[in-house]
């Protein structure tokens, strides 16, 4: 995080590839939370482990965004969040496509998907952002960020991170695809591809 050391969160809810003490699946995808829900697998340990495949019984479309429900939302853990799964790799800064898998359960409390936004301390942030922006798409749709609050969360190593606050209220069953795209001013954009198994408790 340009010279911020990661440490493994709290109760982290997905793992990397290669790293000491997690769990990490021959094809790079990785299981955990989301919604406040551990999917099938998780322990009161604290650790994670392997999921066994989600089978729909019939085919499930993409849901379209004027489904899901979006609405403001600020008041949630950064650990249920789909784009915390971007910030567990050390790698994560870097311009390029990245690519990420997990499986979140209806729970009733919603879907934080907003992106996020990290650095050292509160005034690293702020020169970030100013040439930075964010831009969030799913299963091929925009989502207009603008009117979204923004949160931030300071994390257990010390660094702060600005969350755009918008929840899935209303969230889909089924297999749905974010794309998340952070445009520099001075470098190459890179893109987070999730894709996010929603599953019914």
């Amino acid at each position: 995080m340009d010279g911020v050391e990661r440490r493994a969160p709290l109760g982290a809810r997905a793992r990397r590839r290669g790293s000491p003490g997690r769990h990490a699946h021959g094809d790079g995808k990785r299981v955990g939370r989301v919604g406040g829900r551990r999917a099938p697998g998780g322990h009161g340990d604290g650790a994670w482990r392997p999921v066994v495949a989600y089978r729909p019984s019939r085919r499930e479309p993409p849901a379209r965004l004027a489904a899901l429900g979006l609405a403001a939302g600020t008041r949630f853990d950064y650990r249920d969040a789909v784009f915390w799964e971007a910030l567990l790799p050390d790698g994560w800064r870097e311009p390029g496509a990245h690519h990420a898998y997990q499986e979140a359960i209806i729970d009733g409390r919603g879907i934080p998907i907003g992106p996020a936004w990290c650095a050292r301390d509160e005034g690293a942030l702020e020169r970030e952002l100013a040439t930075r922006r964010v831009a969030l798409a799913v299963n091929g749709e925009a989502v207009d960020l603008a009117p979204y609050p923004r949160t931030r969360r300071r994390l257990r190593d010390g660094a702060v991170c600005e969350w755009v606050g918008v929840v899935a209220t209303t969230p889909r069953r089924g297999l749905q695809r974010l794309v998340y795209t952070v445009a520099r001013d001075a470098a190459p954009p890179s893109t987070l591809t999730v894709e996010l198994r929603v599953k019914e408790p």
